[in-house]
């Protein structure tokens, strides 16, 4: 560590499970020692990329429950980070536990997820948003579709409220879905479905399959945040087998299961169709102005 004396040292890490039998503890710890140790290596400053915020949803008081959020966010504090990158937080609230001294950057896929939509024709898809929560999410997706569209030359002017839709939620607890309601028309629409996490895939797989019934012709999915816990990849493939999907598209924000481990958890089902989008352009970019002193334009750079 003697060649980070003066330096200053960008780390990447997703605060996420990594190499198997790993948690988000595990990748927490590392995280930490890791700044500590490049910290009294007299490194000039550490600015920790962390495309996946662990604990994000833990971000209120539920009962006599722990803020996990913002317990992250002092432990990372008191590492010593000068400076936070953070992609799609699930609430954007969470650079507020953060003080002045460690600034914080929130980037997205969101646009780049976009332009990879409109490539392939999808540009005057319905955007929906599986909860109230993300509607600003869905309409910045829709806004980029038809950016896109008009660049290609395939969509005229619109308003970015046209083609957007939402579902409203009735949970009966904790990933358990009581009652899904759309807002919005997806009859004979080409649906996206916009959320930041794919966790156990239930309000994704609901969501798809409210769509079809209410008629729409085929259905893609995008999330960010990948983690595909518990029964997500036999959900996911059970809607797939159903036509409820065409595929889905995630972020390489967190490791994906190897091979052999998605077979298993689908059991005797094809493996859905999962199409993984880098971001590595993207954080390179922004190193690179942050590195540089330049002007950061998020919805430029999420496009690279």
């Amino acid at each position: 560590l003697d060649m980070v004396r003066g330096r200053d040292v960008f780390l990447l890490q997703s605060a996420s499970r990594g190499f198997p039998g790993s948690s988000v503890n595990d990748s927490l710890m590392e995280l930490v020692l890791f700044v500590s140790a490049l910290r009294r290596a007299s490194a000039q400053s550490v600015t920790v990329i962390l495309p996946y915020y662990g604990y994000a949803r833990q971000d209120r008081r539920m009962t006599q429950a722990a803020i996990a959020a913002a317990d992250v966010a002092q432990i990372l504090t008191g590492a010593g980070i000068s400076r936070l990158l953070v992609m799609d937080l699930h609430s954007p609230q969470i650079q507020g536990f953060f003080p002045t001294s460690v600034p914080v950057e929130h980037l997205s896929a969101v646009s780049l997820a976009a332009s990879y939509f409109a490539e392939q024709g999808l540009h005057d898809a319905v955007v929906v948003s599986p909860d109230a929560g993300g509607v600003a999410r869905a309409k910045e997706f829709r806004a980029t579709l038809q950016s896109v569209g008009r660049s290609l030359g395939s969509i005229a002017e619109q308003s970015s409220d046209q083609g957007l839709a939402m579902f409203f939620k009735q949970r009966s607890g904790a990933s358990k879905i009581e009652r899904m309601d759309l807002a919005g028309s997806v009859r004979d629409q080409n649906v996206i479905l916009v959320d930041d996490i794919l966790d156990t895939a239930g309000t994704l797989c609901a969501a798809a399959a409210e769509c079809k019934r209410h008629g729409a012709r085929r259905v893609f999915a995008f999330c960010t945040h990948g983690l595909l816990s518990g029964e997500a990849p036999r959900r996911l493939a059970e809607a797939c087998v159903a036509g409820h999907f065409e595929y889905i598209v995630v972020a390489d924000t967190v490791p994906q299961q190897p091979w052999a481990e998605w077979c298993a958890a689908c059991g005797d089902l094809p493996v859905p169709r999962l199409k993984i989008l880098s971001v590595a352009a993207l954080l390179a970019e922004v190193v690179k102005r942050l590195g540089c002193n330049q002007p950061l334009d998020l919805r430029v750079a999420s496009r690279l």
